[in-house]
């Protein structure tokens, strides 16, 4: 089975340098033609399968991405992003620094969140392992082709769960908005087809906010 796993276009967050998190950020104009530009990459496949993150800006991109499939789209909170909770979400990077000094660079750094409320590394990896684990029974009842329309912070927990590579080192293998990341699963393992894939890629950053 392969699975096309998309990261969401280019959000209001993205753009503005804000802590996007669970809320409610939608897609600036720029992102929703990156959405319209990757379904071009996608046309073509006869998928069994469509996953979407319930988060509106992912909601938002899977609707542009394959418009033809919307009616099937099953939408999940399990490949959320990461959840920074209500005393971070929907505030600058610059705000945050501000309001909490050292304590809030060291949150970043630890991309843990867990004091002010946020889930913890773990829990986010269990959520998206569970999800993963949903993906292989898929894959067992002869699915063939999945779509996923998710985030950065979720596919670096993917990435943790198909290689073993640590969370913080998946920066190494960063996301683009819209990037197409292509995995199989065959024979009771993961591997990777494609990472980063965009029709023409753009310089955004890649770090989960």
């Amino acid at each position: 089975m392969k699975v096309y796993m998309v990261r969401h276009g280019e959000s209001e967050g993205n753009a503005y340098r804000i802590h996007s998190g669970w809320s409610s950020v939608e897609l600036t104009d720029k992102g929703k033609e990156q959405a319209r530009a990757s379904g071009r990459l996608l046309e073509d496949i006869d998928f069994d399968a469509v996953y979407v993150s319930d988060l509106v800006r992912t909601q938002q991109t899977a609707a542009l991405l394959l418009p033809r499939l919307r009616n099937r789209f099953v939408l999940t909170e399990e490949m959320r992003e990461y959840n920074n909770g209500p005393n971070v979400v929907c505030k600058p990077f610059s705000q945050m620094e501000e309001e909490y000094g050292e304590k809030y660079l060291q949150w970043r750094r630890e991309l843990d969140y867990s004091e002010i409320g946020g889930e913890t590394p773990e829990h986010f990896f269990a959520r998206v392992s569970s999800f993963m684990r949903r993906l292989e029974a898929d894959a067992a009842e002869g699915k063939r082709n999945v779509a996923v329309v998710t985030h950065a912070g979720t596919l670096r927990n993917v990435l943790q769960y198909v290689t073993g590579l640590p969370y913080k080192q998946g920066a190494l293998m960063g996301t683009s908005n819209c990037s197409v990341n292509v995995l199989e699963y065959k024979d009771g393992g993961w591997r990777i087809l494609a990472w980063n894939y965009t029709p023409e890629l753009p310089r955004d950053a890649a770090r989960a906010e």
